[in-house]
C-alpha cells in the first residue's frame, strides 16, 4: 500500500478507493488447535485507511473495504474518479 496505492493516490484526482481482501477460509472439519479468523487479511490492514486518509486528500469515508471470493490475490486496490471510472486497479498479496 506504502508503495504503490499511496503515491499514486497524492498524483491523481481520486474521488474514491475501494480496497477487497480474501476470506480466509479454514476447514472446520479438520480438527486443529487454532482457527483462522475469515477477516484475517482486513485486520493485517489496520489502520491502512487512517494512513491513506493523512498522506492524501480522500477523507476516511471515501475509504472502503470489502471481502471478496477469491483467495488470491489477497487484496486488490480501485482508485475511481467522480465519474465512476477506474484510475487504478492493483492487487498484491503478502509473502
Amino acid at each position: 500500500m506504502s508503495e504503490k496505492i499511496i503515491p499514486f493516490l497524492k498524483d491523481q484526482n481520486v474521488d474514491h478507493l475501494l480496497i477487497r481482501f480474501a476470506e480466509e477460509n479454514d476447514d472446520f472439519n479438520q480438527l486443529k488447535r487454532f482457527y483462522s479468523d475469515p477477516f484475517r487479511w482486513l485486520q493485517e490492514l489496520y489502520p491502512v485507511d487512517e494512513i491513506i486518509a493523512r498522506d492524501t486528500n480522500l477523507t476516511i469515508e471515501k475509504i472502503e473495504f470489502e471481502i471478496k471470493n477469491q483467495s488470491s490475490p489477497v487484496y486488490e486496490a480501485l482508485a475511481f474518479d467522480l465519474n465512476n471510472r477506474i484510475l487504478l486497479q492493483e492487487t498484491f498479496s503478502p509473502r
